[in-house]
This record gives structure tokens, sequence and C-alpha cells, in this order.
């Protein structure tokens, strides 16, 4: 899908009156922060975090800066996709920088 139309599908899931896209596309979200929260208490539990991180919390913030860096992507006409997975990396590694134990 191109950029308009995620734009299109991102509206329609919080304004439209189809109550069933709204939903699905909802369910599709959750699951994939699911994901990224379950890949967090998984390497917590590896400890390859330091003991004070909370892996729910750090997964939610990560899904939180992944979202809204997409919708921003989505939202700029000029943004490459080049440009969206560099500001990602640079802020991801940023948070995993506090989070990571120091060996």
């Amino acid at each position: 899908m191109n950029k308009s139309c995620w734009r299109q599908a991102l509206a329609a899931s919080t304004a439209s009156s189809n109550k069933k896209f709204t939903q699905e596309y909802q369910k599709v979200e959750q699951h994939l922060q699911s994901l990224l929260i379950d890949l967090m208490h998984r390497l917590y539990e590896e400890q390859v975090f330091i003991p004070q991180v909370d892996p729910q919390s750090l997964g939610e913030v990560l899904w939180n800066n992944v979202d809204q860096m997409f919708t921003d992507f989505i939202s700029d006409e000029e943004m490459s996709l080049d440009t969206l997975k560099k500001a990602l990396n640079r802020q991801t590694a940023a948070l995993m920088t506090l989070a990571l134990k120091q060996d």
C-alpha cells in the first residue's frame, strides 16, 4: 500500500462508522504490540536487561514510538522508508542503551 492508502486506513480505523473495520484494525495493532512486548519479556527472562527494567513498560514504549513514527511516515510525503528506518533504529538504540546490561 502507498502512503495515501495507509492514511485512509488509519483515518477509517478511528472515524469510520464501520465497527467491524475499526475492530479488525485495532486487533492487528494489538497483535503487533503484544509480539513486541512478548519479545521484551523473553529478553528480560534471558537477563539481557538490567534488573530495574520493566519489560512490559519497555515494550509498550517501544510500540508507541514505532506506531507514532509510522503515523509520521505516512503523513509526510517527503519522508522515505529509509529515513523512517534510520530514525526508528536511532531512537530504539537510545532506549536500549538505557535498558541493556553493560558486560
